[in-house]
């Protein structure tokens, strides 16, 4: 597809999931792995970092918090 044939998207983030897909590129499951967190935290869902969301909320917030201010 050449640029003239592209549609035009804006460039906020929050506006993509209404006008196309997003994929994520997994390193914030990496980030997870490193924090050490162990089996009985992961439901027993072990590698399944989704699950953190729920059991785990403040270890995600930490690092989502870490990783904006560098």
């Amino acid at each position: 597809m050449s640029a003239a044939n592209r549609p035009a998207y804006g460039t906020d983030p929050l506006d993509a999931p209404s006008t196309r897909g997003i994929a994520g590129d997994g390193a914030m499951g990496t980030q997870m792995e490193a924090v050490g967190l162990s089996l009985d935290e992961f439901n027993p869902l072990e590698g399944c970092d989704e699950i953190l969301n729920g059991t785990r909320s403040d270890a995600v917030e930490t690092k989502y918090v870490r990783l904006q201010t560098g």
